[in-house]
């Protein structure tokens, strides 16, 4: 049975498995520890039966929201495991007020560009050598309002 909750401590070994296994350039454990503790940061597990399969991280400062990190453990993609992990931190920014949200997507990743996309996340600019390894990223944004 798939359920997503807000994050705990104890969700942080398996969480940082599955942003091992994701990016190229991944956040350490110890922000992890930092984003689970933060007020201002909504931090979200979808589990299947006990065990993590994806977790979204954002932050949430006055009308603005920002998408941090939202990963799916690759034997779960491409199942509705980050559409759905999506949709609820969409909803619950939306009931704290937010009306902005954005995120930062490698200009390399096809499919998380296609993803958001699909979800109805909005190109705004180019951003040079945002990540470590100089590559760039692209900043999308979508606004609640309208839903």
């Amino acid at each position: 049975m798939i359920l997503i909750r807000k994050a705990e401590k104890k969700d942080l070994n398996q969480v940082y498995a599955i942003e091992l296994l994701s990016f190229k350039n991944p956040y350490s454990k110890y922000l992890f520890n930092i984003f689970l503790n933060d007020p201002s940061i909504l931090f979200l597990v979808c589990l299947n039966n006990e065990e993590t399969i994806g977790y979204a991280i954002s932050s949430l400062k006055n009308i603005k929201g920002h998408i941090i990190s939202l990963a799916v453990h690759p034997k779960f993609r491409r199942k509705g495991i980050g559409s759905a992990l999506l949709k609820e931190i969409l909803t619950l920014m939306k009931k704290e007020g937010i009306s902005i949200v954005e995120l930062e997507v490698n200009e390399n990743n096809v499919s998380g560009i296609n993803f958001y996309k699909k979800h109805g996340f909005k190109f705004l600019k180019k951003i040079k050598k945002y990540y470590e390894d100089g590559s760039n990223a692209f900043l999308f944004y979508k606004n609640l309002d309208g839903e």
